[in-house]
């Protein structure tokens, strides 16, 4: 399982996902054995204590490398045989290595981070007013602000994948 670092921000509950609960992700640990694309190896990011995935979706870290990991979306169910499919993902081109963070500061910004330090992503949501994190039921990533507006959405950023975005 992978490792949380709890903090004392407090954050509304938003969705799913209990923002309290996800200030500081921590990329270590042991890997998921269920069946993904690629073949790749997995941590999915979850709190045993929030019922953060009640649909198909999972954020994950996921690689295909050794020490070259990916923040991503994948689609499946882990107790199905079906192969699990990344459907989204944020830093593709620039993996980070173990024991890389994603950090939701109370800021409200999103933020991967190579255990160096350097920063490899973001939602660029620093004060614009977000307070809650959740992963939809459709699969998209979202961040909103204490009236529930939505600032930064996963399906605006589809990185190649024809699944990330919204079917109008």
């Amino acid at each position: 399982m992978a490792t949380f670092v709890h903090a004392n921000y407090h954050y509304h509950r938003c969705g799913n996902l209990h923002s309290a609960n996800f200030p500081r992700f921590i990329n270590q640990g042991d890997f998921n054995e269920c069946i993904v694309e690629y073949d790749a190896n997995h941590r999915i990011i979850s709190n045993l204590e929030d019922s953060f995935y009640q649909t198909p979706f999972r954020l994950c870290f996921y690689n295909t490398t050794p020490d070259a990991h990916i923040l991503a979306i994948c689609a499946g169910l882990s107790r199905d045989e079906d192969l699990m499919r990344w459907v989204w993902d944020a830093n593709r081109n620039d993996h980070v290595r173990e024991n890389s963070t994603l950090t939701f500061g109370r800021d409200g910004n999103l933020v991967l981070a190579d255990v160096d330090g350097r920063v490899i992503w973001q939602t660029n949501t620093a004060n614009k007013g977000v307070t809650g994190i959740s992963l939809q039921p459709n699969g998209n990533l979202v961040l909103r602000d204490k009236n529930g507006r939505i600032i930064w959405q996963s399906f605006d950023y589809p990185g190649g994948y024809p699944f990330g975005r919204p079917i109008t």
